[in-house]
């Protein structure tokens, strides 16, 4: 009886501290996920703005796109190594009106080949003058999704390139998984502490009453000499 009553209230006690760490795992993960996404979403943004102003303010339209990249490489590729530099993890691409990379910079850009077409999802969509938000491997050359803003480089309404700013996502991710992880750990370290108390707290409260229990069926038996030791002053003490 007093074996099942001990295991009872451990059962219970340890599934209260595995669900409460439970719900502090999801609750501490949901937080860490929005906070990241919504700082590398700001830093994307800010990046694309930054990048944007200074493509569309100075390319003067009078020449090709593809012709006034190639003439100022090495000055645009300075300004946007810069912005990729500070901003960690980011990576800026520049392409002509037909999708076609003219310029990279950034932690992927080494990935991507200049002259070729840009397999974004969506890029149909960014060619008709419209912005996309979303993620993307670009057709599995990136092992990992990356958080990719597409935007339109418009004359008037017509489109005379893309501006694709993108970051990896995993980063984030393994900034959860390992407080997650810690949480874990920290969490196994209470239960194993909390048993061991819950254990010892247990015991001074079963031990008492197993010795009442042996004493009353000895007096069942008809032994009246047999005695309950008494331990301390409390309520089990008293019944004792």
């Amino acid at each position: 009886m007093f074996k099942s009553l001990f295991f009872k209230y451990i059962t219970a006690f340890m599934l209260i501290i595995v669900i409460s760490f439970m719900l502090l795992i999801v609750i501490i993960g949901n937080i860490i996920n929005g906070y990241s996404e919504q700082v590398k979403t700001e830093l994307i943004t800010n990046s694309a703005a930054a990048a944007y102003a200074y493509v569309d303010g100075s390319y003067q339209k009078d020449m090709p796109f593809s012709q006034y990249i190639a003439e100022n490489e090495h000055p645009t590729a300075e300004i946007l190594q810069a912005m990729t530099v500070n901003a960690d993890g980011i990576t800026i691409m520049i392409a002509d009106a037909d999708g076609t990379l003219l310029l990279g910079r950034g932690v992927e850009q080494q990935l991507f080949e200049v002259g070729k077409a840009l397999p974004l999802t969506g890029m149909e969509e960014v060619l008709a003058g419209q912005s996309v938000i979303g993620t993307d491997t670009f057709a599995g050359m990136l092992s990992q999704p990356h958080v990719v803003h597409a935007y339109p480089l418009l004359d008037g309404s017509d489109v005379y390139g893309v501006l694709l700013v993108c970051a990896d996502s995993s980063d984030w991710m393994d900034l959860r998984d390992s407080t997650v992880q810690v949480i874990m750990a920290a969490s196994l370290w209470v239960m194993l502490a909390a048993l061991i108390a819950f254990y010892f707290i247990t015991e001074r409260i079963i031990t008492p009453l197993k010795e009442m229990s042996h004493a009353a069926k000895s007096f069942a038996a008809g032994k009246f000499d047999v005695r309950v030791p008494v331990h301390g002053n409390d309520e089990v003490a008293e019944l004792a």
